[in-house]
Formats: C-alpha cells, sequence, structure tokens
C-alpha cells in the first residue's frame, strides 16, 4: 500500500513539473509530421557572476521534418551572454544542442528570461522562454 501511494506521489509531481516545450515550428508541407518542437528545463537555470553553466536544449521533429535548425537568442537581459553548440543542427545530426549562459559582473541578481529562437531552413519558426537566476 506505502508503494502505490508513493508511485502516485511521484506519478503526480510529473505531471505537475510538466515541460518546458516550444510552440510548433516547420510546417513547410502542411502536415504535423513535418513540424518541430524544442524541449528545454523547466526550472530556472542558476548561475552566479563570472560563471558560465550549460543548458540541454533538445529538437522533438515529426518524422517528415527534415530541415537544419538555427538558434539565437532574442536581445538577452543585460549582462547575460548566450551562445550555442552547435548553433546549427543539421538535419542529418543528433536533435540537440547546448546553451551556454555565462552571466557577467553587470548582471542584475534575480530571475529572468532568455527568448530561444529555432529557425529551420524552411518553414516556421518557433521560441522557448528559458529562465535564469543570477544569484
Amino acid at each position: 500500500m506505502q508503494k502505490l501511494i508513493i508511485g502516485l506521489a511521484v506519478g503526480v509531481l510529473v505531471v505537475l513539473a510538466g515541460c518546458n516545450q516550444s510552440p510548433q515550428g516547420g510546417g513547410g508541407k502542411g502536415t504535423k509530421e513535418d513540424t518541430f518542437t524544442i524541449k528545454g528545463p523547466t526550472m530556472a537555470t542558476a548561475v552566479k557572476h563570472g560563471e558560465t553553466k550549460s543548458v540541454s536544449l533538445t529538437l522533438s521533429r515529426g518524422k517528415e521534418f527534415k530541415e537544419d535548425v538555427t538558434f539565437s537568442t532574442t536581445e538577452p537581459p543585460k549582462g547575460i551572454k548566450v551562445a550555442f553548440e552547435p548553433a546549427t543542427v543539421k538535419a542529418s545530426e543528433k536533435a540537440e544542442t547546448e546553451m551556454k549562459i555565462t552571466a557577467e559582473k553587470d548582471a542584475a541578481l534575480g530571475e529572468s528570461t532568455i527568448v530561444v529562437n529555432a529557425k529551420p531552413a524552411k518553414g516556421e519558426s518557433t521560441s522557448l522562454n528559458v529562465k535564469v537566476k543570477v544569484e
């Protein structure tokens, strides 16, 4: 009985935690199979002044989506630098990129949002909000 209660509690936490996922992008052919989304962390990434942290972003591709995707940011908050390795994920490569977040000495303390843009070679772009907390 105790295992059942623990199992249910874990299941509820997983549902409540959810997933940080973008709206669909792509769609050059007009079907769901030729779209993609970006998945990222659900919690804010904590970073200290002068420190760099990596965050994994994953492309979830429909079975017909065969485009390269280029990552960028919409002007990050002051004092926060962002780089992607790789910046472009090729259609033939692993569907993942590392987002490197650096808090410079003038970064404001507290939580802010970085808007990550993902643009396919053809079709619609999508974006994902990634939270960062400067401590």
